[in-house]
């Protein structure tokens, strides 16, 4: 997202990608009043909005065009509980048979709701690749296929 340019020229210009007319815009922008109100920061640069405002326009950009492939890199970092719900909410109910989401995250229980495959690297290795069983503890699945991670307390008494 570049950050020198106003929420709505960008908004724009990832609409112009797919022809999506400005009255189509706009009708998108007041459905996703609720969930931010684009029109009170449209004019604002991106590098003047919050963290939490930066990832609900990449969310509305997502809603407006449709891609087939979504990226998010670590969708819930740095945001309040209340935002986090709604972004992993937005995400698992817009997962379609059409679209295929892929979320990278060190949050893993945070997303554990949303996934049906996971793919582990550890140091730049696959370590994991598999359907995501919800029942499974997602957690020991990490730690089973990542190496071992040092303690505080081995870090204290090794002083």
């Amino acid at each position: 997202m570049p950050a020198t340019i106003s929420v709505i020229t960008y908004i724009e210009l990832q609409a112009n990608v797919k022809n999506i007319s400005n009255s189509k815009i706009k009708k998108a922008i007041e459905k996703f009043k609720p969930i931010l109100d684009i029109e009170s920061i449209k004019n604002m640069l991106i590098k003047n909005i919050s963290a939490g405002q930066k990832k609900l326009v990449s969310l509305f950009v997502m809603f407006l065009v449709k891609p087939k492939y979504i990226f998010f890199d670590e969708p819930t970092a740095n945001l309040d509980i209340k935002n986090k719900d709604l972004i992993l909410d937005f995400i698992k109910t817009s997962m379609t048979h059409d679209s295929i989401f892929v979320v990278i995250t060190h949050l893993i229980q945070e997303v554990s709701s949303i996934v049906d495959h996971i793919i582990i690297l550890d140091s730049g290795m696959i370590t994991y690749d598999d359907v995501y069983d919800k029942k499974s503890d997602i957690k020991k699945i990490f730690k089973e296929h990542t190496k071992e991670e040092i303690t505080a307390k081995q870090v204290l008494e090794s002083s």
